[in-house]
């Protein structure tokens, strides 16, 4: 099954994959461990180098490195791995972008690219794991560089702790409510709102290994997990908390589950989401991709990140979620980091959008 289907682009010479071996590689010595207790396993923050020279700190969750940060203070907010700067087709795709959804946050490497490269840009973003948000915020220079935001006073980075499938479930059920019952969205079939996603059973992991990094438990309105919504600096508060919502008790158990803002239409989203090596498969379901498209706003555009090879055995779920996006949008894209690698995993980036789009290259 070829991957022709609508619209496909080429982007040459990012660093995805691949390039985490070739990485790990230079740093044979990684100093300065530091271990946690996550959703989904034992983590390690170390210290490594790149082929430059430059001291990269990685998350590192199971075997798999979920995100990396340059040390010096000059680089941290510049990606470490180039398949984030492919997430920027978004503006190409769509240049009077406001909002932006981001589920899966990791290090928090691309909102940091965000904050630095457009400030005007309001990013809310959708973890899971609440330990990972408190190793972003300690380790990855997060709380540093939102409470000194680069243009004056204090960046409002909307952080929730929540499974994104239900986030956008919930989002398309309030917007539905928000219509009288109509729209596109299905929402989910259990109406509840804040399930256990956001905490955690146990305080301590094996070989006492803290679970937390600073010691207190994820809760709705924890200050890891998502912000008090006062305002985003480069914004005005009024255009993004005026929106009409439905007073519904389904409509109150949300705003205060995701936060005061929670019923707005995003301009575009991020999915870059793993499990260990392997992407969440019920982020590429027709439910949660029809969620995701009532969620929009018209012309928004989804972004997702795949690794997966082009062609093989090894592509169904690349091919999957290809014909999911197909079933929402006017036009899916498939940009692969490595087109002339078809048989080997690496970043493939799907950007989907009903507006007419030309991908004219990296």
């Amino acid at each position: 099954m070829g991957l022709s289907k609508k619209s496909i682009g080429f982007a040459l010479g990012a660093l995805g994959a691949a390039g985490v071996s070739a990485l790990l590689a230079y740093g044979v010595h990684k100093a300065d461990p530091r271990f946690y207790r996550t959703k989904f396993g034992p983590a390690v923050v170390c210290t490594t180098t790149d082929a430059d020279g430059r001291a990269v700190r990685l998350l590192l969750v199971g075997r798999s490195v979920q995100s990396a940060t340059y040390v010096d203070e000059e680089y941290r907010a510049e990606p470490v791995f180039d398949y984030y700067l492919a997430f920027d087709l978004m503006f190409d795709a769509k240049p009077d972008i406001e909002r932006v959804l981001m589920v899966g946050g990791g290090g928090y490497a691309y909102p940091k690219h965000i904050i630095a490269t457009r400030p005007e840009v309001h990013m809310d973003v959708v973890e899971i794991d609440p330990a990972i948000t408190r190793i972003a915020l300690k380790d990855f220079y997060l709380a540093e560089y939102l409470s000194d935001f680069p243009f004056g006073g204090t960046y409002d980075l909307g952080r929730v702790c929540a499974d994104g499938c239900d986030y956008l479930a919930d989002l398309s059920h309030v917007l539905r409510e928000e219509l009288g019952g109509e729209g596109r969205g299905i929402g989910r079939a259990e109406r509840v709102i804040g399930d256990a996603a956001c905490r955690t059973a146990d305080n301590r992991g094996p070989s006492g290994i803290a679970n937390e990094v600073d010691g207190a438990e994820c809760e709705v309105g924890d200050a890891a997990c998502q912000t008090d919504h006062a305002g985003h600096v480069t914004g005005d508060v009024a255009d993004q908390t005026d929106h009409a919502m439905p007073d519904t008790e389904f409509a109150r158990q949300a705003r205060r589950r995701y936060g005061a803002s929670f019923g707005r239409r995003y301009d575009a989203m991020v999915f870059d989401v793993f499990a260990g090596k392997k992407p969440v498969a019920s982020l590429a379901s027709p439910a949660t991709i029809r969620n995701a498209h009532a969620c929009l706003n018209p012309g928004g555009v989804l972004i997702a990140n795949v690794v997966s090879t082009l062609e093989g055995p090894k592509s169904t779920f690349l091919h999957q979620y290809v014909e999911a996006l197909e079933g929402e949008f006017a036009y899916v894209h498939v940009i692969p980091l490595s087109p002339d690698s078809t048989d080997v995993p690496d970043n493939v980036i799907l950007l989907a959008t009903d507006a007419t789009w030309e991908f004219a290259g990296m």
